[in-house]
């Protein structure tokens, strides 16, 4: 399967990963667990922490980047097939642990703190 058109498609879709093509260096290294979960961190609290939909367009912005850090590294045979799945469930691992922490400072600020959790107590 070629991956070149699928890189080219993503960045007509989305001019801003045009930005992650600037650094080479770090094109074909995607970043590790610790690291991906970092600067998504530090992405999202940046923004206010009310604007939903602000927050939710920084995962796609993030999740797309990473992809094509992936995708290149891929491409240009840095990363063996395992390693690449890897990478991919990183990021999908990190997504869906600030989604279900957003979900739950969202739910937990319109219903409360579910009865019987201490109110710094998450589910997850």
């Amino acid at each position: 399967m070629r991956r070149e058109p699928w890189i080219a498609e993503q960045l007509s879709r989305y001019p801003i990963l045009l930005d992650e093509l600037l650094t080479p260096e770090t094109l074909y290294t995607p970043a590790d667990k610790a690291r991906l979960a970092d600067e998504l961190r530090q992405t999202l609290n940046r923004l206010p922490e009310d604007d939903e939909e602000a927050q939710l367009e920084a995962l796609r912005v993030f999740k797309h980047a990473q992809t094509l850090h992936v995708a290149a590294s891929d491409i240009v045979g840095t990363r063996h097939l395992m390693k690449v799945s890897d990478y991919l469930t990183y990021i999908a691992e990190v997504i869906l642990d600030a989604v279900l922490a957003m979900a739950w400072k969202h739910i937990t600020r319109k219903h409360g703190v579910p009865e019987g959790l201490n109110a710094g107590k998450r589910l997850f």
